[in-house]
């Protein structure tokens, strides 16, 4: 016998995340973003929105409590979130932009055009994007706890309008 040992190369395998998907076809999330004055939150869950796939806020990028809501640390949590959401294969985001609401600014912070913007210039596809607002908690006629929604852009041309893209 030889002195030789045999050794075996481990063969590696491809591991693939999320769907496998054919050529042209979008896997869509959905991007949750809340942009307060204080902070910036990107949170992308699946269609169903049971599922969390990522969520990176503003504070998380900047070191100043000041700048956790400005829209450099927005612009920095959007790219992390467009990588991580390429890492796991979803090509392309139905956008849900919320503000604080309530009996507070119904206004979204100054971080949500630029994450909006950054999610856009990182390569993801924009599906629908729609405003949620909390309703008034002091309107009588109206359950504080409920959400009402409408869609600020219902073709794909106005949403990339927005984003100042053709």
């Amino acid at each position: 016998m030889s002195g030789r040992k045999k050794t075996r190369e481990p063969k590696e395998e491809n591991v693939t995340l999320g769907p496998a998907v054919r050529e042209g076809e979008y896997v869509f999330g959905v991007a949750h973003i809340f942009a307060s004055f204080n902070d910036t939150f990107i949170h992308v869950t699946d269609l169903s929105g049971r599922e969390t796939l990522v969520r990176i806020t503003g504070g998380m990028k900047v070191k100043a409590d000041r700048d956790e809501s400005s829209p450099y640390a927005a612009m920095l949590a959007s790219q992390d979130v467009a990588q991580r959401c390429k890492e796991l294969g979803i090509t392309a985001l139905h956008i849900k932009l919320r503000a604080t609401g309530g009996n507070k600014t119904k206004t979204p912070g100054p971080g949500a055009q630029s994450a909006l913007r950054a999610l856009a210039r990182s390569g993801m596809k924009i599906g629908r994007i729609a405003m949620h607002a909390m309703k008034f908690a002091s309107d009588p006629a109206v359950d504080s706890s409920r959400l009402f929604s409408y869609v600020l852009f219902g073709e794909r041309r106005d949403a990339l309008q927005f984003l100042g893209r053709r």
